[in-house]
């Protein structure tokens, strides 16, 4: 399982419009912040892989989203005996 927060900016008034659409996106949770015209959400999937391709692919192309940050990055995946040790 991997999960990726994401800060995500929206068009001036159009923040609740953005909300529900990423809302109903599967394995993707909004979060309310603070900050005016900006959400979180929690994006989940198999692997970073599908997750990745759900933010570029999905979060990032959805009407009134100006960006999308990822954040923090959690990978529940076992590593494969010949990936290099990482640095």
């Amino acid at each position: 399982m991997t999960a990726i927060g994401v800060f995500v900016r929206a068009e001036p008034g159009q923040l609740e419009q953005v909300r529900e659409r990423l809302s109903s996106i599967d394995g993707v949770e909004t979060l309310v912040l603070e900050e005016p015209g900006a959400l979180g959400l929690v994006l989940k999937a198999d692997d970073l892989r599908t997750a990745h391709e759900l933010l570029a692919d999905q979060v990032e192309k959805t009407p009134g989203v100006l960006c999308a940050w990822p954040i923090h990055t959690e990978v529940d995946e076992p590593r494969v005996a010949d990936d290099p040790p990482p640095p």
